[in-house]
């Protein structure tokens, strides 16, 4: 897929510009990694485990709730438990709220424990971090595969948004269905949809190529388009 391909001149709607301005503002304030101290970079990392095919509100809520119960604690030399874990994700505390005012249980507390257990064991049982692994300077397609090979939870998508997400690199795109939905209707009819690493490492090269044909950080694109398509 080429410039050559992209339907027309690149252009976007204007409510898209508008929501594009306010994340490009809020990705500027945001530290980067080497600013973040490893409990912040673990934290991000378990967000990113939780979002995989749940809500935004449900994994940023299961966070925030998992933190306040002391369960998420990468330096307890009893490890991080998953019983405790997936016994937290299942009570029905999390958001976004039913259409009765009721919250929610997360959606797969067992999954979500396991793989936040299976998280810890790679990074700090068989590695020495977070912090250390983005020392070591890689480019940041190659993180991003170590990334989905050896962390449970952890895909194409779910890497990037990590790596986005601490600044680590604005090269790469976070692609979900809003994404792909965006691409298909407004840059290019799309033959197929489904993400395997190589059809999305030819989306993301799609998507990438478009933001910069406008002159776009395509890391804050991807948050702008996100957050659009959800309401459109």
């Amino acid at each position: 897929m080429s410039a050559k391909n992209v339907r027309g001149p690149p252009t976007l709607p204007p409510r898209l510009l508008e929501i594009y301005e306010k994340w490009n503002d809020v990705y500027e304030r945001r530290p980067g990694w080497s600013e973040l101290g490893e409990e912040r970079l673990w934290e991000e990392l378990c967000f990113c485990i939780l979002s995989s095919n749940v809500p935004y509100e449900m994994a940023s809520t299961a966070v925030v709730q998992l933190t306040q119960k002391g369960l998420l604690d990468f330096e307890d030399s009893r490890g991080i438990r998953a019983g405790s874990i997936a016994s937290e994700l299942s009570r029905p505390v999390y958001h976004p709220r039913r259409k009765d005012g009721s919250l929610r249980v997360y959606r797969f507390p067992r999954n979500g424990a396991h793989n936040i257990v299976g998280a810890w064991t790679y990074l700090y049982l068989n590695n020495a971090g977070l912090r250390s692994l983005l020392r070591m300077e890689f480019v940041p397609a190659e993180l991003r595969s170590i990334l989905a090979s050896n962390v449970p939870g952890i895909g194409f998508k779910e890497a990037s948004h990590f790596l986005r997400n601490v600044k680590y690199t604005d090269a790469l795109a976070v692609l979900d269905t809003h994404i792909v939905s965006f691409l298909d209707s407004f840059v290019e009819p799309l033959e197929a949809r489904s993400l395997t690493p190589h059809r999305y490492v030819q989306l993301e090269a799609l998507m990438i190529e478009f933001a910069k044909n406008l002159g776009l950080s395509p890391a804050v694109l991807d948050m702008a388009v996100w957050e659009y398509m959800r309401a459109n």
